[in-house]
């Protein structure tokens, strides 16, 4: 990305130079996007709108750029959070982050955007704005208990973040698969529910028969029904237990 010079304001022919190359490029892929970002935060911070003799900075988007406001706006942010977060914990992670992920990291202090976006390619190679955001929310919640926590811990590293996030995501991976054990422990035992609820029916109807004179297998057919509705008592009670 090229570097962005902010402390001299531009002259009417950069301003005008600058825009054009915006409107070339701003439609372009991520790498030209980028460029645009850094064009735009050049045009913003020395002034060019005021260079092309607009009263503020809305109104220049509006007049110059092919693309909609929001999207110049956008944009800008972006660039800024990238260079915020430049010198940061793996801040140079971001350089290459889409827009909609450098978009998601916002709300965080800049000294702690990269940490968290390392976490996220830990997590996936190709994460989702969802992925970036369920991890942010996990760090806006470590840094309120941060706050919370006495002064001497609120000066923990960067790291410590990240590291906690860590733990945080592996917390969640375990209760995850505790949540699978028990559903599954539970349509166990509503089997072996219903496979000693049949049967005990089984064996009520078997033991209501006419038995034959001198006959024993309808009463022996009953007991055993009997004792394997009770077996699976026994290992429904174990599974239970």
């Amino acid at each position: 990305m090229r570097a962005v010079q902010t402390s001299v304001m531009m002259t009417a022919k950069e301003a005008r130079e600058c825009i054009t190359a915006i409107n070339e490029t701003i439609a372009g892929a991520e790498e030209q996007r980028r460029e645009v970002n850094a064009l735009i935060v050049e045009l913003h911070e020395r002034q060019g709108w005021r260079a092309l003799g607009y009263a503020n900075w809305r109104d220049c988007v509006t007049a110059e750029f092919s693309k909609p406001r929001t999207t110049a706006y956008r944009m800008l942010e972006v660039a800024k959070i990238r260079r915020e977060s430049a010198h940061s914990h793996f801040g140079n992670l971001l350089e290459d982050a889409p827009d909609s992920h450098v978009i998601a990291l916002q709300g965080l202090p800049a000294d702690v955007r990269g940490a968290v976006y390392a976490e996220v390619k830990k997590v996936s190679s190709r994460p989702s704005v969802d992925d970036v955001q369920s991890l942010v929310d996990k760090a806006h919640a470590i840094l309120e208990q941060k706050k919370a926590a006495s002064p001497a811990s609120r000066q923990t590293p960067t790291k410590s973040i990240a590291e906690a996030i860590a733990d945080s995501e592996a917390t969640y991976r375990e209760e995850v698969a505790e949540e699978r054990r028990e559903r599954l422990r539970q349509e166990q035992l509503k089997k072996l529910a219903g496979y000693a609820a049949d049967l005990m029916a089984m064996a009520k109807r078997v033991g209501k028969m006419e038995i034959p004179r001198g006959g024993r297998a309808v009463a022996d057919a009953a007991e055993c029904l009997t004792a394997a509705a009770k077996a699976v008592e026994k290992v429904k009670a174990l599974v239970e237990g």
